[in-house]
């Protein structure tokens, strides 16, 4: 379940296709789960899912973790298609914010998910 482009998601799909998201550059993930979320081709999106699949389970964090972008689960909840997909994804999220411990994504993780289910526990 894709959310909104940001500028219709023209400029951000402008770059990424510029982008070679496939580079094993430290930069990409996190770039990635920053920008992709709000691109608006569907294609483009798809080929950045296949290429986040690959680090479910972790973060993107640049660097010495100077700076952390929360569970990559919850950039890829963003670029599926379904609400089932994206539910899934989600509550990956929060296990990943609760096993690294990272307070700020535990909670982010956790509205994501009671807003897309409608379940605040």
């Amino acid at each position: 379940m894709r959310w909104a482009p940001v500028d219709s998601g023209v400029e951000v799909d402008r770059f990424l296709r510029r982008y070679n998201f496939q580079s094993h550059m430290s930069l990409t993930i996190p770039i990635l789960a920053l920008l992709a979320p709000h691109a608006s081709d569907p294609r483009l999106c798809a080929e950045i899912a296949e290429r986040l699949r690959k680090r479910t389970a972790t973060s993107a964090i640049l660097g010495a973790g100077y700076l952390h972008l929360g569970p990559v689960d919850r950039a890829l909840a963003r670029l599926v298609e379904t609400e089932t997909e994206s539910e899934m994804h989600l509550a990956a999220a929060v296990h990943v914010a609760d096993r690294q411990q990272t307070r700020l994504w535990q909670v982010v993780c956790r509205l994501d998910l009671a807003g897309l289910t409608g379940n605040a526990k």
